[in-house]
């Protein structure tokens, strides 16, 4: 079995870069609770968490890195075919758009909406539509794909065997 600091997943970020990911919405955390006595900002905190989980997502689709889910599906599946690869490119495309939605609309509601609906949005709708895009990928998306793939699979079987 392989440690964890020797997978590919975890390849491109430094120890370094991950304490200050880890750390730095910390730290903000409390300057902000040390130092300021606006409250809406400590409400900012989901958002800026989201925000980095969101960065992690979107600069995995740079030119030339491999998408986020593609690492966790390599660590299960290896090799990959393209349809799957692209299948990967997709759901971690899909991530990246509901984490940013999800730090737009949990920062407007730290300024602009009620103590209540940023309680509500922040700890449970948008759990539950990361959820809900979990699940429906797991359920719904990924075993059509895996049709595909065995499909793809025996039409090159069967051109082998002609």
């Amino acid at each position: 079995m392989k440690l964890a600091a020797d997978s590919k997943l975890l390849k491109p970020f430094t120890i370094r870069k991950v304490l200050w990911m880890l750390v730095l919405p910390v730290l903000a955390g409390v300057a902000f609770a040390i130092w300021d006595t606006v409250p809406e900002t400590l409400r900012l905190v989901p958002s800026g968490l989201s925000l980095l989980a969101w960065a992690a997502f979107q600069f995995s689709l740079r030119r030339g890195a491999t998408p986020l889910v593609e690492r966790f599906a390599a660590r299960q599946h290896s090799p990959m075919p393209d349809l799957v690869r692209h299948y990967c490119r997709r759901v971690t495309w899909a991530w990246a758009i509901l984490l940013l939605a999800n730090t737009i609309i949990a920062a407007l509601l730290a300024f602009w909406g009620s103590l209540q609906a940023w309680a509500i949005y922040t700890g449970v709708i948008s759990y539950l539509l990361m959820g809900a895009l979990a699940l429906g990928e797991r359920w719904w998306t990924r075993p059509r794909v895996h049709a595909r793939l065995a499909a793809e699979r025996a039409r090159e079987a069967e051109g082998l065997t002609r």
